[in-house]
């Protein structure tokens, strides 16, 4: 029987990944046992063990450098700070830069010239506006600008992702709007952002005018992106309250590459309440090309985690139950995928009040799951240590899970990480 290359490829993978252990330095020795529902590699290892708090960590992955980035908030006095630490893909630290001033930092990956592009808010005059700062793994790459600046309005809690098209060079940046009082709404906003400095309009930053996501009478907030090579579009997702009260809900809307705001759907209204959705694209998956998770308090009211996989067209189609353990409180999901081994990664916090971990699960592209597995295992001892704020990148051969952590080796909250490694998910049939 003679095995096609994308099955052999595959099997190299699984290879490589199971031996990386008795080659790779550092965190790698001495591993823990890596399974199908246990694939953590090494211990837990402290990103940033500053004496400061230090919060909301998020990951990136750097194919051509095959590395890491991880960018954090450092909760100061005065003025909060933004700061950021390479990773090889087999967990050694590497160097660290400062960013910029500022708070909740997300990032996307250009890999067409090799930078971020670093999104976050900070407090301007009177309110919270978005910036945007570039950087390579050598540090910020010009200085920072603004993307959302209106006055007396506030614009905070930013998402961005990139257009990998060949025709195309930009980001996509996704924030929530709270206007001036008396309104009590809020918003859902985007603005396209040149891929290369210099490269928008007129020779600036941005490209276009401001996209109104979300703009109703309700309450629309936490919101979320991913691009689709296969679609040339994105998916905007976000939770909705309505102005006068009720339940929670998850919604989405597609965006294309040229801005062009599409239907908007429902993706999950059912009973009770499902907010803080995350999501990811998977190309080759052309039925059902996204994975949408969220909380949920459906099962019971500590609540937790599910999904849906969502259509070309942005409706649900299959219903993924990743974390429903009755009394457990499961919230704040992230997910990231790869098609290098087939599906997605999923992270989540879990456990009573002050006394959590970091979980993840795996994910195939068409919605079947392997077994939840504790990400920060074998961590501190402590009885007590409260997790959270997780975000997950996968790599070519490993993954890497990061989280704020008050076990962490400095005291205070520190950002701690782990390597994963993951198993390819491999076909039923061979021909």
């Amino acid at each position: 029987m003679r095995l096609p290359l994308w099955l052999l490829a595959g099997m190299m993978l699984i290879i490589v990944v199971l031996g990386a252990g008795s080659s790779a330095q550092g965190i790698l020795n001495s591993k823990p046992s890596t399974t199908t529902s246990d694939p953590v590699i090494g211990y837990p290892f402290t990103i940033s063990p500053a004496t400061i708090d230090e919060v909301k960590p998020a990951v990136a992955y750097d194919p051509l450098r095959r590395e890491y980035l991880v960018v954090w908030q450092n909760v100061r006095s005065v003025t909060d700070d933004i700061y950021a630490q390479r990773i090889s893909d087999q967990g050694k630290l590497l160097s660290w830069f400062f960013v910029a001033e500022g708070n909740s930092p997300e990032f996307a990956f250009n890999p067409k010239n090799n930078t971020y592009l670093i999104v976050y808010d900070k407090w301007v005059s009177t309110d919270y506006d978005v910036y945007a700062r570039r950087v390579d793994f050598t540090g910020p790459l010009g200085s920072e600008f603004p993307i959302a600046f209106n006055l007396n309005e506030t614009e905070h809690s930013p998402a961005v992702a990139y257009n990998t098209h060949p025709n195309y060079d930009e980001f996509l940046v996704v924030w929530e709007n709270i206007p001036p009082p008396p309104t009590t709404i809020n918003r859902v906003e985007g603005q396209r952002v040149a891929g290369t400095a210099g490269g928008g309009d007129a020779g600036g930053e941005t490209i276009a005018s401001r996209l109104p996501i979300a703009q109703n009478s309700d309450y629309n907030i936490d919101p979320d992106i991913a691009y689709n090579l296969n679609m040339n579009e994105f998916l905007v997702v976000f939770t909705r309250q309505p102005g006068g009260g009720g339940n929670y809900d998850v919604f989405g809307r597609r965006i294309t590459a040229n801005g062009v705001l599409l239907a908007e759907a429902s993706i999950d209204s059912s009973g009770n309440d499902q907010y803080n959705p995350s999501v990811a694209a998977y190309r080759l998956n052309q039925t059902t090309p996204y994975l949408v998770v969220f909380n949920d308090k459906w099962n019971d009211t500590a609540g937790d985690v599910r999904g849906y996989m969502v259509n070309q067209q942005g409706q649900p189609v299959l219903l993924v139950n990743i974390a429903q353990t009755s009394g457990q409180r499961e919230f704040d999901p992230t997910i990231s995928e790869n098609e290098t081994w087939g599906g997605y990664l999923v992270s989540w916090v879990q456990g009573p009040s002050g006394n959590t971990d970091i979980f993840g699960m795996q994910v195939s592209n068409t919605g079947s799951t392997n077994p939840e597995f504790d990400l920060t295992k074998y961590g501190s001892i402590s009885t007590v240590c409260d997790r959270g704020q997780p975000d997950i990148a996968v790599g070519i051969s490993t993954a890497l899970g990061s989280w704020q952590d008050s076990c962490g080796s400095a005291g205070g909250v520190d950002i701690v990480g782990r390597m994963i490694g993951y198993r390819v998910f491999l076909p039923l049939m061979m021909r």
